[in-house]
């Protein structure tokens, strides 16, 4: 049993379900085949190489651009954690813990 709900947090980074991951697939692929078409219909005279220098080059900045955006999110949300932590703690001069029945049990 649980004392708290869990937090929006702790919700966001759960593992996503099956659904999701359906659907994030099924939207990246898409996004690839438009993107090829596009690709195509702009520069309908480049080579096989040059296509894919450029599918490459491309994906490289989106994995980049994710993986900036995921590392911020990750440092406010640490940061957020550190300013409750401090709130609670640093200026408390009897800091509390909150614990569980169960681990209560175990300490007799």
């Amino acid at each position: 049993m649980r004392l708290f709900r869990e937090t929006h947090a702790e919700r966001a980074l759960a593992v996503p379900g099956l659904r999701a991951l359906a659907s994030t697939f099924l939207k990246a692929a898409v996004a690839g085949i438009l993107y090829e078409g596009i690709k195509d219909l702009l520069f309908p005279h480049i080579t096989l190489a040059e296509s894919q220098g450029v599918t490459v080059a491309l994906f490289g900045v989106a994995a980049a651009a994710t993986h900036y955006g995921v590392q911020r999110s990750r440092g406010l949300l640490l940061a957020q954690r550190e300013a409750r932590f401090q709130l609670l703690f640093a200026n408390n001069p009897l800091p509390m813990w909150v614990t569980t029945w169960r681990r209560c049990d175990s300490w007799k």
